[in-house]
């Protein structure tokens, strides 16, 4: 449930939304935002939240299903420009706890890139940005992610439904893809990936 107030004026072609306070669940949040219309539409947006939480669901069969090959429209990346930054004391993600955790977020030209720095994350850290490049008719998709003192176990069951290995774990992703399904992405991933487990248990 959202339930927010702000106060909103138009500054020349700007819509300028100041003193956004609101609710969001059981958690509060405050923020700032404008949109301007001279052209093409540039949002900029700041929230601060107490909690934040995102939910998402996962096929108790996952492994019996198949890449979807239905085609994935991010056309409409082209159409805006962003400047965002997403904060939060605490960022619930299905079974996954980030304190404190801080996003910003850049689209421009059909390029987004998202970038995460120092969250908290199960007794560790975590750094990692993802970029999506939606200006050609074939998408293209780049990930890098370090992960620093975390603890494996939590991470492990969270992400794939695996218990059977705990301890202290450092991981290094860096992929890249291109595609315009579930399938063609999987089926084009590159890269590499380093993990180590230290201190750790079967």
């Amino acid at each position: 449930q959202l339930s927010a107030k702000a106060g909103v004026r138009l500054n020349g072609s700007t819509v300028m939304i100041n003193g956004v306070t609101g609710t969001l669940g059981d958690g509060a949040f405050n923020g700032w935002a404008s949109v301007d219309l001279a052209s093409k539409p540039l949002v900029k947006l700041d929230l601060d939240f107490q909690k934040l939480a995102v939910a998402t669901s996962r096929s108790t069969n996952s492994s019996a299903q198949p890449w979807s090959s239905a085609t994935i429209d991010l056309n409409g990346l082209n159409y805006i420009d962003v400047q965002a930054r997403i904060s939060a004391a605490e960022l619930n993600i299905g079974d996954g706890r980030f304190a404190p955790a801080a996003i910003d977020v850049a689209l421009a030209s059909g390029v987004l890139k998202a970038q995460v720095a120092n969250i908290g994350a199960y007794d560790g850290n975590a750094n990692g940005d993802l970029t999506i490049d939606a200006s050609t008719a074939t998408p293209t998709f780049a990930m890098r992610a370090d992960l620093t003192g975390v603890r494996a176990l939590p991470v492990l069951r969270s992400l794939a439904d695996f218990d059977k290995l705990d301890g202290k774990m450092q991981a290094k992703i860096a992929v890249k893809s291109t595609g315009n399904s579930q399938r063609a992405i999987m089926s084009n991933m590159a890269g590499t990936v380093f993990v180590v487990f230290q201190d750790g248990s079967i």
